[in-house]
């Protein structure tokens, strides 16, 4: 990865080692704890680029080792097992890249987003997807969250909550509060509100699920990702002015 362009990267469950992916066809898998941080291995698709990773905590579907999720720019989602470095299966069903993902709370489902319209779910242990969901612009974001809520960040400055394995009765909700592209959003996991932030440079919190804005801020440039501490006490942004920034939730 040292030539190309790194568009995403995750800490395996260990604290020890990262993954990094981006303009390339090989995932990088890195020791951090050591003094100096060492390569472990590269993990190989066929695909041009990965634009997101993600992680399961203990383990998901068949497998017992930590699993991580690359989604591609072919639309493909491939599931490697990071302790042996083998890719154990993939996903397709995605007609243009796969832009976000994330894992379920319980590590044996995930959901994705991508510039086809479309928000699919998948279940790691059957190795199907077990729904899908379109929407009227590409999906740049995307979050599980508790009580089977999912939430959807558009490009035509949307916000989307709705529920995992709906029904025609089940209720959805669309937020209009960003003024451009929705780049990230995280799902706060013991309390019921969610983060977002834009190109339009404002971060928002909304309560979950109806989507009743609790607090925002501004930044001078667009955010461009996100994050929130385990216990829910600290959010982190990284911005287009070349800072990251934390802050204190109360």
């Amino acid at each position: 990865m040292y030539d190309h362009y790194i568009r995403a990267c995750k800490l395996m469950p260990d604290g020890g080692s990262l993954i990094v992916g981006g303009e390339a066809q090989e995932l990088t898998l890195w020791d951090i704890a050591a003094p100096q941080p060492t390569m472990l291995g590269l993990l190989k698709s066929d695909a041009p680029a990965c634009y997101a990773l993600a992680v399961t905590a203990h383990g998901g579907g068949q497998s017992s080792n930590p699993l991580c999720i690359s989604g591609c720019s072919d639309g493909v989602i491939n599931i490697w097992d990071v302790r042996n470095q083998q890719l154990v299966n993939s996903f397709m069903g995605h007609r243009d890249g796969v832009s976000c993902v994330d894992v379920f709370k319980d590590g044996h489902s995930i959901v994705t987003g991508g510039l086809d319209h479309f928000v699919r779910v998948w279940d790691l242990r059957m190795y199907k997807q077990v729904d899908n969901v379109p929407f009227p612009s590409s999906v740049f974001s995307v979050g599980a969250g508790p009580d089977k809520w999912l939430a959807a960040g558009l490009e035509n400055h949307e916000v989307r909550i709705f529920s995992a394995g709906r029904k025609e009765t089940d209720q959805n909700f669309a937020i209009s509060k960003h003024m451009g592209s929705v780049l990230s959003l995280k799902f706060a996991s013991r309390s019921p509100w969610l983060l977002t932030t834009g190109k339009d440079s404002w971060i928002n919190v909304f309560k979950v699920p109806q989507g009743t804005p609790v607090a925002d801020y501004q930044e001078s440039m667009s955010i461009l990702c996100s994050d929130i501490s385990a216990g829910d006490g600290f959010v982190v942004v990284g911005s287009g002015d070349q800072f990251s920034r934390v802050f204190q939730v109360r």
